[in-house]
């Protein structure tokens, strides 16, 4: 469970770094399943050259979601990446709603 200020420091955290995508999947007409339909998927993510935030965020929701770290190019430091699906996602969204800063969907 979160206090408030771990909540306000998150959505603060995810405002700059974070995005919220949600994906259509069409999937097409099989024997037990005779009409084509789309699902849908949620994904939040948050990325950063600071793993420990990542780690921190991650621990803060029972270490559920995929954490990857990408190759950096020379030069450039190191990007950590934190992968929430949609029953962690939704999870996450709901605690933090009330700091995030509303945008207009781009």
């Amino acid at each position: 469970m979160l206090n408030e200020i771990e909540k306000a420091y998150i959505a603060g955290f995810f405002d700059g770094e974070g995005s919220v995508v949600i994906s259509p999947s069409k999937r097409k007409r099989t024997e037990t399943e005779p009409c084509e339909y789309t699902d849908y998927y949620l994904i939040v993510a948050m990325s950063n050259t600071n793993k420990e935030i990542i780690d921190f965020i991650m621990s803060k929701f029972g270490n559920n979601g995929s954490r990857y770290s990408g190759i950096p190019y020379e030069g450039c430091k190191r990007i950590y990446r934190l992968t929430l699906n949609a029953t962690f996602g939704k999870e996450f969204i709901h605690e933090i709603y009330p700091y995030l800063s509303k945008k207009e969907a781009s």
